[in-house]
């Protein structure tokens, strides 16, 4: 394992970071402006665009001077985007912020101390929702959909949250990458996976901080939470028992989410927690019979 950090000390100067983006016109240049202030400059950004929509490419382009960028003419998701990123980076250090995610200034020199500091080979930071005040949605999403492990830096977390962390990319060697066929959700909790079966350290800095800017509405929101419940069997054959078994679980789920908003006087939350359940069953139903 030493081979993992050699020279890491002498080469903290040289680290790149990359940005997958899908229809991320109203975010994308927080994301870049931030990476461009940070108290320890990367000497690469990278952007893969993954062929979107709207005017993502046009603004990332405006950056062609500051940001290289990757564009995919046919839309490959997330897992595929990171290993694309990882691929064209030209240092060790490898490190990714998603297109929504807006780092403080010194979110780079603090992962990357810690992960020094902790002969880590993949360390994340922690993320913490930006808009919770601004509607009902973005509030459900602070308390349901967290994507940090709390206050306190630890080892070997649960996994690291793919949202913002740095790599050593010599682990692809041993582990491979990303999984491609988890396009929205779940490749980080994956990857992870295969990193502690090779029993290879990583870390959780809750000082490396991240602010996540998505402003959810109804419809966003109930997709996003869909996609995090059910990424893991999104790549496997469908059937109307796995649609009925997945029903009952996500009932025992907003029951305890019910139980959760009472008792910290969450009630404005209560009635978007059925109106999310009933919009689970429709986009759970309409995916099983696609097949």
């Amino acid at each position: 394992m030493s081979i993992l950090f050699n020279n890491l000390n002498t080469n903290v100067d040289r680290v790149s970071v990359y940005i997958p983006a899908y229809n991320a016109e109203k975010t994308i240049s927080y994301a870049i402006e931030s990476l461009l202030n940070q108290t320890l400059l990367p000497n690469e950004i990278i952007v893969i665009n993954d062929s979107s929509l709207d005017k993502t490419l046009e603004i990332v382009n405006s950056y062609k001077d500051k940001v290289s960028l990757i564009n995919n003419n046919v839309n490959k998701g997330l897992g595929y985007c990171r290993n694309l990123g990882i691929k064209h980076s030209k240092n060790k250090l490898v490190a990714s912020i998603d297109s929504d995610v807006v780092p403080e200034i010194n979110w780079l020199e603090n992962l990357i101390k810690n992960m020094i500091k902790n002969q880590s080979v993949y360390c994340g930071g922690k993320l913490i929702e930006k808009n919770i005040n601004q509607n009902v949605y973005n509030k459900w999403r602070s308390i349901h959909l967290v994507q940090n492990w709390g206050d306190q830096q630890f080892k070997n977390p649960p996994f690291v949250y793919g949202c913002n962390n740095i790599l050593n990319k010599e682990i692809i060697k041993d582990i491979g990458g990303y999984d491609d066929n988890l396009k929205t959700n779940g490749e980080d909790v994956e990857f992870s996976k295969r990193i502690y079966e090779k029993r290879l350290p990583t870390f959780y800095d809750s000082t490396a901080i991240c602010y996540h800017i998505q402003n959810d509405n109804l419809k966003s929101l109930s997709r996003r939470y869909w996609r995090h419940r059910t990424y893991g069997y999104k790549i496997k054959k469908f059937s109307y028992f796995k649609f009925i078994k997945i029903t009952i679980k996500e009932f025992k789920m907003l029951l305890n989410r019910i139980s959760k908003d009472i008792k910290v006087n969450k009630f404005d939350l209560l009635k978007l927690e059925v109106i999310i359940y009933i919009k689970f069953i429709l986009y759970e139903f309409k995916a099983t019979t696609r097949w």
